[in-house]
């Protein structure tokens, strides 16, 4: 088996290639840093070299051309360039997001658009919830970015946004098992631990276990008080969208592992 991994030197995407590579599995990654490279990785696919694309190349935060073509864009770009091939299976990795209706920030709606643009007949689309590891480091730098960090004092909204974070080494081995067990029956595959926290909470067992001081920044009171065309704007935001109590919690058709 020989599989194409883009993304690999992201939070998923290295732990994937760590999994696969233990696994003795052919595995060619891909920077996609420019359109060169993105071309050329398009022109591997069309080799026919592939039994699996699996595609976790994505932007948390897209602001340039780049960013926005590779959320939205690229995965439309991989499945046309396997139009005539039938022997290769794309594995998307989207996000979770996509099915709350809350969200329109710039990512979740990337996410949107590059699903809508896909023939799901033929790809598996895999949706995780927040993903952490053992470290409860989670892939957006939001943690290790607070000022006061290095002081060992930490500031934190409270509580933030409702979560049901998965880990990132189950979430990866899921992903291998799918890929080596040829399991592409299910389009879309709605991914999330089996344990629901908070942000606040998250982010103080992060800090717990570097012997750190999280301190609570009480924001639930603007649940109450900002009007919904506020709130709407709020929802545009990565940055704002804790301050509000948003149940990123999916209740239908969910796999939680």
């Amino acid at each position: 088996m020989k599989i194409a991994l883009t993304g690999s030197s992201g939070f998923l995407g290295n732990e994937l290639l760590k999994i696969l590579k233990n696994k003795k599995i052919d595995v060619k990654c891909y920077s996609l840093r420019g359109r060169e490279k993105i071309n050329s990785f398009l022109r591997d696919i069309k080799k026919n070299e592939f039994n699996v694309i699996i595609n976790c190349a994505a932007s948390l935060n897209p602001i340039s051309h780049n960013d926005l073509y590779i959320n939205k864009d690229l995965p439309r770009e991989i499945q046309k360039s396997l139009k005539n091939i039938t022997i290769t299976k794309f594995v998307h990795i989207s996000s979770i997001n996509v099915l709350n209706p809350l969200l329109s920030d710039t990512y979740t709606l990337s996410k949107k658009y590059a699903e809508i643009s896909l023939d799901q007949n033929k790809v598996i689309i895999i949706r995780p919830s927040l993903i952490i590891d053992d470290y409860y480091n989670i892939s957006n730098p939001l943690f290790e970015k607070l000022n006061l960090f290095k002081k060992g004092i930490c500031p934190m909204i409270y509580p933030g946004n409702l979560y049901a974070p998965i880990n990132i080494i189950l979430l990866s081995n899921y992903i291998v098992n799918v890929v080596i067990n040829d399991n592409f029956n299910t389009c879309a595959l709605n991914i999330q631990g089996k344990e629901n926290l908070y942000l606040w909470e998250i982010f103080n067992k992060y800090c717990k276990i570097r012997n750190r001081r999280a301190i609570k920044i009480n924001t639930r009171f603007l649940n109450f008080i900002l009007p919904r065309f506020i709130k709407k704007i709020f929802y545009k935001s990565n940055k704002f969208q804790n301050l509000l109590i948003i149940d990123r919690k999916i209740y239908k058709n969910i796999i939680e592992i």
